[in-house]
């Protein structure tokens, strides 16, 4: 019996994470096979008693391989494809359940109505039955339209290759990279309170982000585009002198210096979100692309601790899941 998971994962991805989600679910159900064997030779044995057949039936043909299967599902195709796909289908599924129920009401009130005929009352589910064929066929072409919209989407097992290779190149070249960019992010602050930031040091750490998910878009011949799920919980510190623009220290010290500076470390730094990657105008020259946008689609997650004066520790949540600055 073909394991129901095993749909939903063909309906979500396309190419290798297909195959991906296939051969998972494949293995979930030969699990699911031999745990049932031994389920029901348990409940036999116990003389087929209640506490047996409960047994039997938790870890049973059905309940326990659809349960592998979702996990598979997450494990081989990621947790955020899975998410995304089921929010899609909640919401198609939730407008023709709400012609459902509205034909349901429709033909008990006509029931209820003391002068309508029986005629009347097929005619009113007719023409709720034939508002939700409609509402499921759009549904449906849609559901369609999206998944078509994705070349393929993966989890963690189809992005092992790329994990190797940024496991190994972040104590090296990434984090060379990492260093220049923050260090000249924090050269060029501007904000009103602050006259000057003074970098004393910033290291990038060996910890490398995770990548837990990826969609790749068909955006055509000439232009290429996906997205990343990363999660990163750093080893970035960054140590600096804040020069403030106003206020007691800054009166006393001027810009030389001494009381004027505020010691201050930025550590525990993390990240939880999609990144987007677009690249337009694909061609045969170097860098073999016209351009490259970097985004998130959606607002991610990012929290810091921040040390100031040697002792007293800040904790500061930006770009919250409610796309807020906190």
């Amino acid at each position: 019996m073909a394991n129901p998971v095993s749909l939903v994962a063909e309906a979500i991805a396309g190419g290798a994470g297909a195959k991906a989600a296939g051969v998972a679910t494949a293995a979930a159900g030969a699990a699911a096979s031999t745990v049932t064997n031994a389920a029901t030779s348990a409940a036999a044995a116990g003389g087929g008693g209640f506490m047996g057949y409960v047994f039997s039936f938790l870890f049973g043909g059905v309940f326990f391989s659809t349960l592998l299967g979702v996990a598979a599902l997450f494990i081989s195709v990621g947790g955020e494809n899975v998410r995304r796909a089921w929010r899609v289908f909640n919401f198609l599924g939730g407008r023709v359940w709400a012609l459902v129920v509205k034909t349901a009401a429709a033909v008990k009130e006509s029931l209820q109505a003391e002068n309508t005929t029986l005629e009347d009352t097929k005619k009113v589910l007719s023409e709720g039955w034939l508002a939700t064929k409609r509402e499921v066929d759009d549904a449906l072409t849609a559901f369609n339209q999206e998944r078509d919209f994705y070349a393929a989407a993966v989890g963690i097992p189809g992005l092992r290759t790329a994990q190797y290779v940024i496991d190994h190149m972040m104590p090296g070249l990434i984090a060379q990279k990492l260093e220049n960019s923050m260090a000249n992010s924090i050269a060029n602050v501007k904000h009103p309170n602050v006259k000057k930031m003074i970098l004393k040091g910033v290291k990038a750490g060996t910890a490398a982000p995770l990548l837990t998910g990826a969609r790749f878009y068909d955006v055509g011949d000439n232009d290429m585009a996906f997205d990343v799920d990363v999660k990163w919980t750093s080893e970035v510190t960054a140590t600096m002198d804040v020069v403030p623009a106003m206020g007691i220290m800054s009166d006393l010290g001027g810009d030389l210096g001494g009381l004027a500076r505020v010691p201050v470390m930025v550590h525990n730094v993390n990240f939880d979100g999609t990144i987007r990657v677009l690249m337009a105008e694909l061609t045969r020259e170097d860098p073999g692309y016209g351009a490259v946008v970097l985004s998130f689609p959606d607002p991610p997650q990012l929290s810091l601790d921040v040390r100031v004066l040697g002792g007293l520790e800040v904790r500061f949540f930006l770009f919250s899941s409610h796309g807020q600055l906190e």
